[in-house]
C-alpha cells in the first residue's frame, strides 16, 4: 500500500487552485466507487482527489508546477490508516507461540509449533494459540 500524502509537497500560491500538486501515474488505482472500477492515474491537490482515470487524462489536468509521480505499476488503495496498540492483549501474547510474522511454509509451520509444544506444554484442556 502506498502512503500519498506523504509525497505531497506543500500548496503553492503561483498554481492555480484546480491544477493538480501531484499526479500519480502507471499505477493499479482502485477507487472503491460502487463498480469498482480500477484507474490507471490519480490527481491530487492538498489532501484532496481532484480527479482519477487514464494516465493521459491525468497529464493533461497538470499545470507546470506539477509533479508527475510514475508508480510503475504498483497498486494504490484507499483506506483510513488506524494506528494503535493493545497492551494488556500484547502481554498475554508473550505465552503464545509466536511466528514472528514471518512468511512461512508448511513444514515450517509445523515445526515452529512442535518447538513451542516442547516449551509450553499445556493441559489436554487447554486452548493453544499462535501469534
Amino acid at each position: 500500500m502506498l502512503l500519498l500524502l506523504a509525497l505531497l509537497p506543500a500548496a503553492s500560491a503561483s498554481q492555480a487552485a484546480d491544477t493538480p500538486e501531484v499526479v500519480f501515474t502507471n499505477a493499479r488505482i482502485h477507487t472503491q466507487d460502487a463498480a469498482h472500477h480500477v484507474v490507471g492515474a490519480l490527481a491530487v491537490r492538498g489532501n484532496s482527489i481532484l480527479a482519477t482515470g487514464s494516465d493521459s487524462d491525468m497529464r493533461a489536468l497538470a499545470g507546470p508546477h506539477t509533479r508527475i509521480v510514475d508508480l510503475g505499476g504498483r497498486v494504490v488503495l484507499p483506506g483510513l490508516i488506524d494506528a494503535h496498540i493493545h497492551p494488556a492483549q500484547s502481554a498475554q501474547d508473550l505465552d503464545k507461540c509466536n511466528l514472528h510474522d514471518r512468511a512461512l511454509g508448511a513444514a515450517e509451520v509445523k515445526a515452529a509449533i512442535a518447538e513451542c509444544t516442547k516449551q509450553h506444554p499445556a493441559a489436554r484442556n487447554e486452548w493453544f494459540e499462535v501469534v
